[in-house]
């Protein structure tokens, strides 16, 4: 028997309907068995899921903590899928850290899980080559659709025995953090390259960001959705922030190396929108600071 355990139901779109995730919505269409339990944890949960007799629970992007007890309950223990090559980036974040680290290759982990954080040993793993000038939400659809592909051999061999988890090596163990709001903020004295992919890191959330102050004091949060880095001579000793550039060829803002060339962007309350069609409602004075 296979079920399908999600995530409750919860409130999205501006009209806050109340809808179930998307593998709540497959598992629906496809007539398999879903429950969406506020905790997996709770004893009741608990007592259901070891009268089942499981032989795996694997787990992806699920969004809650498996406690020992339930790591337990499976015949072959509980499988996660990891968006990353552990022991690199464990952790909530690996997509954006390796964007943001300018990495080459990325994969997925199947790894066997247990209390610590990503620590498992490994069954398998799949290299992917990260794309230039990717976004995180590109990559994690890249990185999806290699775990759909592999998953199921991989699971047919965990479970017949014919594959063996291997120990991490702790000494390359790197972490991911949690992204949070302020991790967006953009700082101009970074290079230009470490906030360009920054733009590409934070796709999904919160987006790379910054504060324009308007003709009428007032400030405006500016969100960076495709940008590029343009060569600047440093000897003409802009600080990191000034506008350099803003007509219709160009928005560009000196950094603390190059310059980055911002092309679309969402203003506070709008659409996204182009440079120049922001540009043309919004003029901009040059050698300003932001």
């Amino acid at each position: 028997m296979v079920s399908c355990v999600t995530q409750p139901d919860r409130p999205q779109g501006r009209k806050r309907v109340l809808s179930s995730t998307p593998i709540g919505n497959w598992a629906e269409e496809n007539g398999l068995n879903i429950y969406k339990p506020m905790s997996i944890n709770h004893p009741s949960f608990l007592e259901y899921l070891q009268s089942l007799s499981l032989d795996i629970i694997l787990v992806f992007s699920f969004g809650q903590i498996l406690s020992e007890q339930v790591l337990s309950i499976p015949r072959f223990g509980c499988v996660n899928i990891h968006t990353s090559l552990l022991p690199k980036y464990r952790g909530a974040s690996p997509i954006c850290a390796a964007i943001m680290a300018g990495d080459m290759y990325t994969g997925i982990s199947i790894m066997q899980m247990e209390k610590g954080l990503d620590s498992g040993p490994v069954y398998h793993q799949f290299k992917l080559r990260i794309d230039d000038n990717i976004y995180a939400h590109e990559l994690e659809l890249q990185l999806a659709n290699l775990a759909a592909d592999k998953i199921s051999n991989s699971i047919v061999k965990i479970a017949t025995e014919k594959l063996k988890p291997v120990e991490q090596n702790t000494a390359n163990v790197s972490f991911a953090k949690k992204i949070k709001k302020e991790d967006g903020s953009v700082i101009w004295s970074n290079d230009a390259e470490i906030i360009e992919r920054q733009v590409r890191a934070y796709s999904n959330w919160p987006g790379a960001w910054f504060f324009l102050e308007m003709i009428n004091s007032s400030r405006k949060k500016i969100t960076v959705t495709a940008a590029s880095v343009e060569e600047y001579d440093s000897n003409l000793n802009h600080p990191p922030g000034t506008i350099i550039q803003a007509d219709k060829f160009g928005w560009k803002i000196a950094c603390g190396k190059n310059a980055l060339s911002i092309n679309k962007l969402i203003p506070e309350g709008k659409r996204e929108m182009t440079t120049d069609e922001y540009l043309r409602g919004n003029p901009i004075t040059i050698e300003r600071h932001i």
